[in-house]
């Protein structure tokens, strides 16, 4: 039996449903804005138009080991030599560049990739994951130099200052 100066158990369920869409509200107003191709071309002052991709090149490169790790990476991972490079140029003369190893990525961009893209607007189809790192790579690329800010401006808050490099061979440590 509840007492007479407390909340029934129906008004305390009713507050913590209130409490719980008040964070999911709160929650929601704090997400950072969707984007279209005619809000990001809005944002960048810029026509829809000039971020259409107006041509895609695909080169592959083979790039040799440095002569320390040589040996062992020949012995172990001599496909790891061989990069693909994609420079895509939009509409507006932006180029975006992107990289990546042919047998060591999440996704290898396909020919049918590049062509399902061309024409279209970059800012619509650089978050398609199934493009592969680096035709995804470039377009976000691409749509940045186009907005004049850095690519971190277009995935959210910059998170270092500096990116530490480094390099790998098989039989170090």
């Amino acid at each position: 039996m509840d007492h007479p100066n407390m909340p029934s158990h129906a008004s305390r369920m009713h507050r913590r449903q209130f409490v719980r869409s008040s964070l999911a509200g709160l929650a929601a107003c704090s997400l950072p804005p969707v984007f279209n191709a005619s809000s990001y071309a809005n944002v960048f002052n810029r026509a829809a138009g000039d971020l259409k991709i107006a041509d895609i090149k695909r080169t592959t490169v083979k790039v040799p080991y440095r002569p320390a790790p040589q040996r062992a990476m020949d012995r172990e991972l001599p496909h790891w030599r061989y990069s693909e490079i994609f420079e895509v140029t939009l509409q507006s003369g932006h180029v975006g560049f992107g990289e990546t190893l042919l047998y060591y990525t999440w996704g290898v961009t396909q020919d049918n990739d590049v062509e399902r893209v061309r024409g279209k607007n970059a800012a619509d189809v650089m978050c398609d994951d199934e493009l592969g790192a680096g035709l995804q790579m470039a377009l976000f690329d691409a749509v940045a130099r186009a907005a004049d800010v850095p690519v971190h401006r277009l995935l959210g808050n910059q998170v270092a200052d500096k990116t530490p490099l480094s390099w790998w061979n098989i039989d170090m440590a």
